[in-house]
């Protein structure tokens, strides 16, 4: 077989519904392209019947690698393995669920076959940003406040359907941290990128709710920023001017007046608040401190299960058999 020249890279977890309809989209664009081409799926951890359909698909699809991790390791890691097992000069990169049409993928090759001067990413924003009043607000908010505070700038509404070249992937796959931020990863590693219009199908509903959203902006801004440690620092300092400004008060009324400093319930409020802000800069710290921490373990992003493809499916090793009444032994044992 040939070396791939086009790799079509994608995750799948619990994917069942429409794993299948997520093939035959690609391999029916992959047939207007004249190179060799492969598809890699990685499955993260599914435990619906996903990898059963896709070992099923791999008698009748020669170009189809599935790759199966260990466990869930999360989206983010599980593309990063898919692109690692890419092979092509050419690595295309979208999710299996069918919101981004897999058509895309003749308009970005148009795309970066024509561009001047030449471009090594050619990636998709959303043409119009779907769902309700709510995710679209969440979302347009979410990007303002990364690009407002982290040292990276990530364009509004961005996808994750995008085209490579090789040499970008390599260098994209340099990073080795394991708090991962992908969507920042694609732009901090640079090189010359050119974003289209891509009308995305939304599915009726999202799996971000708002705690994760949240914990995705505190994430995104712990890994691409120092501004919340500046910021925790600029506040103790205002404050502790504030509270030297209020004993100098306080003892000025006591030297020079026969009154006292009224206000406890004031003062109270203020002692609440400090404390307050005191423990948002312990959890901030601590927040660094888990990332460090999570970095100099050095365990591994992904563990890889199996892989399988272009020889059918994955063959197991036979279970050693044990003859009935007799221990097992190098004697009496029989393989399947």
């Amino acid at each position: 077989m040939l070396e791939p020249f086009l790799s079509v890279v994608t995750t799948t977890y619990n994917s069942s519904r429409h794993i299948v309809e997520f093939l035959n989209e690609v391999q029916s664009v992959l047939t207007e392209i004249d190179c060799p081409s492969e598809i890699i799926v990685v499955d993260d951890g599914s435990q619906d019947t996903t990898v059963a359909i896709c070992r099923e698909q791999l008698k009748a699809r020669p170009e189809l690698t599935l790759i199966e991790l260990s466990r869930n390791f999360g989206q983010e890691a599980a593309t990063l393995e898919a692109l690692r097992r890419a092979r092509g000069q050419f690595i295309f990169l979208l999710d299996s669920d069918l919101e981004e049409p897999p058509h895309t993928l003749i308009e970005m090759l148009a795309v970066m076959r024509e561009e001047r001067p030449p471009v090594d990413v050619v990636f998709g924003i959303q043409a119009r940003r779907s769902g309700t009043i709510y995710h679209t607000f969440l979302g347009s908010l979410f990007y303002k406040v990364v690009n407002r505070f982290s040292e990276v700038e990530i364009p509004q509404d961005v996808l994750p359907i995008r085209l490579m070249r090789r040499r970008y992937v390599d260098a994209l796959l340099m990073h080795t941290e394991r708090a991962l931020a992908l969507t920042g990863l694609f732009v901090l590693t640079g090189f010359e990128q050119k974003a289209i219009k891509v009308t995305k199908v939304y599915k009726g509903y999202s799996s971000y709710n708002l705690k994760k959203r949240l914990a995705l902006l505190f994430r995104y801004l712990l890994i691409f920023s120092w501004k919340p440690a500046m910021a925790i620092t600029i506040l103790g300092f205002f404050s502790a001017l504030i509270a030297v400004f209020f004993g100098i008060y306080a003892v000025a009324i006591e030297v020079f007046s026969e009154k006292t400093v009224p206000g406890w319930a004031s003062l109270a409020s203020l002692i609440v608040f400090f404390n307050g802000i005191l423990l948002i800069s312990v959890g901030t710290c601590a927040a660094y401190l888990a990332f460090i921490f999570q970095e100099v373990k050095g365990r591994p992003v992904t563990i890889v299960k199996s892989v399988s493809g272009r020889n059918g499916t994955l063959l197991e090793p036979s279970v050693p058999l044990v003859k009935a009444g007799r221990g097992c032994s190098r004697k009496n044992a029989t393989t399947l």
